[in-house]
């Protein structure tokens, strides 16, 4: 039983929480581990965010949260944040996905199931079939970071949910350290991806999917080529199976973010990019990550440097060439002149041995 103190404590983060909560628009609701009070267990969700913390593995919190969702149907956004849950098995997935076929005004979801060992491609089949029914998402946010049991298999009922939404602007998927993930997961959601009219950002991360080639990569740039829309662009792909081919990438027009390190990229992979990105002109930010990429020399320094000095927009700009075989003088050499570039605000350069 709670203390009267951790009751009065509890009911004084919930006030302040929504005092914190009504100044965002619209209906917002968070799921997370933790404990559930008798304070919370009491309200329904009515024109302001409500946080609901409660024991996972309680048959009890999934009880009170199919009666606050279906009490709460028009409800824009829902986060559940459920990483690192050793217990979280498939059967769970299920009772989302009947949940949200409820919510039929979401517009935004952020799903966190990061290192959730025990889910599977059924897990992620389950909550691709309970996407697919809203029409609505504009939003959608993925993480299933180191659930080593989902392959390809569930990635393709993902990518054939994609597909239903017509008006989605943001697209983010963390699918990392997933060792079974092959070019297959990437050729099916570059066939998604030919649906997507609307696409502004799209976030993918697969780093340490060691089966993924530049093949893969290169079905899912050859699809963002084809988007007029795009203006975010962030890739992750570290020590995937690639070559210098991963960088004849689509450059978005205001924010491009690519970590690929330890990969088999050289000077010759660096030379095509710094061409492409003189063509760039109107991106405000760049972050760029190829260390431990242990063929590049200082030679292509000053090539990017060119580029990067004919980017009058640009705001933002980072650099990481670290563990790499780029002397003082590569450095030198990119960021000779930089400091003409007057909307430059933040500039992060580490050349570290």
């Amino acid at each position: 039983m709670m203390s009267d103190t951790s009751v009065s404590q509890n009911s004084l983060s919930l006030e302040t929480k929504k005092a914190e909560m009504k100044r965002i628009p619209g209906l917002e609701m968070v799921f997370r581990k933790g404990m559930i009070s008798d304070h919370l267990k009491a309200r329904s969700v009515s024109k302001i965010c409500e946080i609901f913390e409660g024991d996972y593995e309680s048959e009890d919190f999934y009880k009170i949260m199919k009666t606050t969702l279906n009490s709460a149907q028009k409800i824009q956004k829902l986060r559940i944040d459920w990483g690192y849950c050793d217990s979280l098995h498939d059967t769970r997935f299920l009772w989302i996905s009947n949940i949200l076929k409820r919510l039929i005004c979401l517009h935004t979801v952020e799903f966190d199931f990061r290192r959730c060992e025990n889910v599977t491609d059924e897990g992620l089949k389950n909550l691709s079939h309970g996407l697919k029914e809203l029409t609505t998402i504009k939003a959608i946010s993925i993480n299933f970071e180191r659930c080593n049991s989902v392959t390809n298999e569930g990635m393709r009922s993902l990518s054939e949910c994609l597909k239903q939404f017509s008006s989605l602007n943001i697209i983010d998927l963390d699918f990392s350290e997933n060792k079974e993930i092959t070019d297959q997961c990437l050729e099916n959601l570059a066939k998604s991806l030919k649906r997507l009219c609307s696409l502004k950002s799209i976030t993918l991360k697969f780093n340490g999917c060691t089966k993924i080639t530049e093949k893969g990569i290169e079905m899912i740039s050859e699809e963002l080529k084809r988007s007029s829309t795009l203006w975010r662009l962030n890739l992750h792909f570290e020590r995937c199976d690639t070559t210098d081919e991963v960088l004849k990438i689509p450059l978005s027009r205001q924010h491009l973010s690519l970590s690929f390190s330890d990969m088999k990229i050289t000077d010759e992979g660096i030379n095509h990019f710094s061409e492409s990105l003189m063509q760039m002109t109107t991106l405000k930010t760049i972050n760029l990550k190829f260390a431990s990429c242990y063929n590049i020399t200082h030679l292509v320094m000053k090539k990017m440097n060119t580029s990067l000095k004919s980017l009058f927009a640009l705001e933002i700009l980072k650099l990481d060439f670290s563990q790499t075989d780029i002397s003082n003088q590569g450095l030198k050499e990119v960021s000779d002149g930089l400091e003409l570039l007057t909307s430059l605000k933040v500039l992060d350069i580490n050349f570290d041995e």
